[in-house]
């Protein structure tokens, strides 16, 4: 990349970075205001659709989207669709602290998938990154379940801990069982 582009990108990452998190904080928002997941998912899908379908009109024009590659298109649309329907449940069932948190494992996967599938270059010391990112989120798994299992025998109500970890666990096997997420 040409490096009079590198500040605009990280500008524009950086924006990214901001609007999900406003994303994920509205997501939480609308589901305390009664919104299920599926219609999150509904009205945040039809929201990508309009705004592209506008850049495209606006711009180059529906010729632009022209692909010989139609079923590839169709399954990244389903894997998208799915990870997006995976996530929203991860946000509404968990504070958002924690969902963020275990997003941040995202970078570790796209890099061992990028050197496995892709076959891109991987240093050691990006291996040792993923190594130490992959004990920090086993950390941060143990910590929690800790955290639960003391929290059960405190006596607390079940407000936090075991007790807290169960009920976001009813939170979101209602909403799969319900069918909203087909």
């Amino acid at each position: 990349m040409p490096s009079d582009r590198i500040l605009p990108a990280i500008g524009m990452r950086l924006l990214s970075v901001v609007i999900f998190a406003l994303m994920n904080t509205a997501i939480k928002l609308a589901e305390r205001h009664g919104a299920s997941v599926s219609e999150i998912l509904f009205f945040r899908q039809f929201g990508a659709c309009l705004l592209v379908s506008a850049v495209i009109l606006a711009g180059p024009g529906l010729p632009s989207i022209a692909t010989k590659r139609l079923p590839g298109h169709i399954i990244r649309a389903i894997v998208g669709l799915s990870a997006m329907a995976f996530t929203l449940n991860g946000i509404v069932a968990l504070p958002l602290a924690e969902a963020t948190t275990i997003g941040f494992t995202v970078p570790i996967f796209a890099t061992i998938l990028g050197a496995l599938v892709l076959r891109e270059p991987t240093g050691w010391h990006r291996w040792g990154a993923v190594a130490a990112g992959l004990i920090k989120a086993a950390s941060l798994g143990a910590a929690r379940g800790e955290g639960a299992e003391e929290g059960g025998r405190r006596g607390d109500g079940g407000r936090q801990g075991g007790g807290e970890a169960r009920r976001r666990r009813r939170l979101v096997l209602p909403v799969w069982k319900q069918g909203s997420i087909s």
